[in-house]
């Protein structure tokens, strides 16, 4: 029961172009800057959608690794849900 409620919950993370998401541990923040669908050839759920993410941060600790450019449109919204990354859309209405 537990996972259906967070797969329930994801559906209401809505992402956009110009989006803010800021990584809870480490504080970088980055803008979403695209989405793009990948087809993965299987029957159900083929089409899987990507963000790019460009980040703005310096790095000045070399242990603190860097976030990636590309992230899997689900594994993002429930990073999001359990609170992984804050969002900050760009449009104050949808929160």
């Amino acid at each position: 029961m537990p996972t259906d409620y967070w797969r329930e919950r994801v559906k209401d993370v809505i992402l956009c172009v110009g989006d803010m998401i800021v990584d809870c541990v480490t504080g970088h923040y980055g803008v979403l800057v695209a989405r793009k669908k990948k087809d993965v050839g299987y029957e159900i759920e083929s089409n899987i959608y990507f963000w790019q993410v460009r980040w703005s941060y310096s790095q000045v600790d070399y242990r603190d690794p860097p976030n990636p450019d590309w992230m899997e449109e689900y594994g993002l919204k429930m990073s999001i849900l359990v609170g992984f990354y804050d969002l900050y859309p760009q449009d104050e209405e949808k929160i």
